[in-house]
């Protein structure tokens, strides 16, 4: 008897409702590295906290992941909201 190979699969209705699929060991190797790769970066930064029980609904997806975070990804307004406004106005007021 051969070794199974499975893969996630998002709900197209759902994304939080994932199956495994079945697929040859062939597929299985060319799809998950890169899979696990982008997985490690988001990590690396912050960006994925999914639990490692749920590592198997990882699809690399991680636009519509129940599981991505913010990290280190800061907000073009960050300097304005934290420190307030740093730059002088440079137009002048005419009364």
């Amino acid at each position: 008897m051969s070794k199974q190979f499975y893969l996630p699969m998002r709900d197209a209705n759902d994304p939080h409702k994932v199956t495994l699929i079945p697929v040859s060991e062939e597929v299985y190797t060319n799809i998950t590295p890169e899979t696990n790769r982008i997985r490690s970066r988001r990590q690396y930064h912050g960006q994925c906290c999914c639990p490692r029980q749920y590592l198997w609904k990882c699809d690399g997806d991680c636009d519509v992941c129940e599981y991505r975070a913010a990290g280190d990804n800061l907000s073009l307004d960050y300097e304005t909201e934290m420190h307030g406004d740093t730059f002088a106005d440079l137009r002048q007021s005419f009364h």
